[in-house]
This record gives C-alpha cells, sequence and structure tokens, in this order.
C-alpha cells in the first residue's frame, strides 16, 4: 500500500504539466480493447524520458486522474476529489518480462524487505502462464492483503490488479499494470482512514532493461479531515523507488524462469 504512507514533511515539486495528463491518460486506458491511446501514450512517455527521466528519479506529485475513469474502473460509484498523487521514474537492468515475471511469480511474503503479512491471490494459474508466455495480452485478478507500515499501522486491503502487454511503435514489447482498492481499506487505528487508492506502473524497454514509471494517487483522512497535500507525499515517493530497488535484488538471486 504505496499510498498510505503519505506522512513526510518536504513534499516533491507538482509534475510539468505534460508528465502530470501522461500518467492520468495512461491509467484511464491500460485496458481498452483497442491498445492504440495506450502506445500512444506510452510513446510520448518514452520520449519524455529520453531527456527528462534523471529529474523524474526524485518524483513528482501528480493530480490528473478524473472521475469519468475511477468510475469507469468496475462500474462502482467513485469520487476523485481530494486525491493526492506522486510520479516516480526508475531505471532498471530488467526487461519489462523480467520485472512482471517476478511480480507474478513470487509471494511478497517470501522477499526478505517485503511489508506483506499476509497475502493471497484469486488467480487463475493457467491464465497467468498463458500471460507471460505471450499468448495472452492481459491478465486480471484480485488479491487481499495485510501490511505493516510506519507508525505501527496495520492496513488490509482488497485490490483489483490488471497487467497488460503491448507494442511499442517499433514492435519492441512494454507492459502496464493498473491496480484500485476494490472497497475502502481497512486500518487498525481509528485516525487515519483510506477511501481509495490508484496505482499503475508501465515498463518500457530500454537498451538491455526497461525504464518504468509509476504513480499512485489515494484519499485518505486523518482525524476525520482530509490529510494536506503537503504532507502527502514524500514517503510516497520514497516507497516506489526503494519497491523498484528491492526487485532488482530479488531477481538477481531469485531470476525468473523464462
Amino acid at each position: 500500500m504505496l499510498a498510505l504512507l503519505l506522512l513526510a514533511c518536504n513534499p516533491p515539486p507538482e509534475a510539468p504539466s505534460e508528465l502530470d495528463a501522461l500518467v492520468g491518460y495512461l491509467y484511464a486506458h491500460a485496458l481498452d480493447e483497442d491498445p492504440e491511446a495506450l502506445q500512444v501514450g506510452a510513446s510520448a512517455l518514452d520520449a519524455w524520458m529520453d531527456s527528462r527521466l534523471e529529474e523524474t528519479l526524485d518524483g513528482y506529485a501528480v493530480k490528473v486522474l478524473d472521475e469519468a475513469t475511477v468510475d469507469a474502473l468496475d462500474g462502482t460509484d467513485r469520487s476523485a476529489e481530494g486525491l493526492v498523487g506522486a510520479a516516480v521514474g526508475y531505471a532498471s537492468p530488467n526487461d519489462p518480462w523480467t520485472l512482471v515475471a517476478s511480480v507474478l511469480t513470487s509471494d511478497p511474503l517470501d522477499r526478505p524487505d517485503s511489508t506483506s503479512l499476509a497475502y493471497e491471490r484469486d488467480e487463475d494459474l493457467e491464465a497467468r502462464a498463458c500471460f507471460l508466455d505471450g499468448a495472452c495480452d492481459s491478465h486480471v485478478f484480485e488479491s487481499r492483503g495485510t501490511d505493516s507500515l510506519p507508525l505501527g499501522l496495520e492496513v488490509t486491503s482488497h485490490v483489483a490488479q490488471q497487467y497488460r502487454w503491448f507494442e511499442m511503435s517499433d514492435g519492441r514489447r512494454a507492459s502496464v499494470q493498473r491496480t484500485w482498492l476494490k472497497s475502502p481499506a481497512e486500518v487498525n487505528y481509528d485516525w487515519l482512514e483510506v477511501l481509495g487508492q490508484y496505482y499503475i506502473w508501465v515498463a518500457l524497454p530500454h537498451e538491455d532493461g526497461a525504464r518504468n514509471m509509476f504513480a499512485t494517487w489515494a484519499l485518505t483522512r486523518l482525524t476525520g479531515n482530509d490529510v494536506p497535500e503537503d504532507l502527502a507525499l514524500s514517503l510516497a515517493v520514497d516507497q516506489m523507488r526503494k519497491g523498484g530497488e528491492e526487485m532488482d535484488a530479488w531477481i538477481a538471486e531469485n531470476p525468473p524462469a523464462r
């Protein structure tokens, strides 16, 4: 639950309008039946990272995630008002397939740096194998888990997860993951509510590895009030960056079998 770690001092700067719009656009079109919009958005993101990846590694605050997008996810009426978001770039030596396969085939409870106390997936393993073999373009399932976070927080969540392969303009294969909370999370403290969370991960092939963009938006309330935006982002940025580093370290010791 990356977006729950929203209690830091100095927020990242607001994202340039192009990046802010791009991550929201990619979230909206991640599972479109026609992949054209996703391909266009990914190509624009790739061009952005050509010249500005270094600054994106430090993270940005993002806001563009509209109500039409969150309402369309599964037919549930949701509000985008009050969402606070962050986006982080990350360069990995592993290609998109290796990254995605490692996430899908490993158990968070086995990874030494995981925050998970409990985790299970409602997943069709044959569908997952089809996806990893490249015969299926998408893979959809739900997960339930409990995470142990700073300040003694324990958070239990029910998450919808969607993965997809798509081709870049040059034919190289890229991936996107989109998730959202199916219902408000359960938190062990009364002073914190987590009403909504949305997350996207785009992995674009680059040289011998991948350039990644992570973005998350959350609606949280602290003692009945919205969490101030200037306290809401820095640790979310740190956790997204740390998650990429930890996955690369895990893969170095536990490479997925092709």
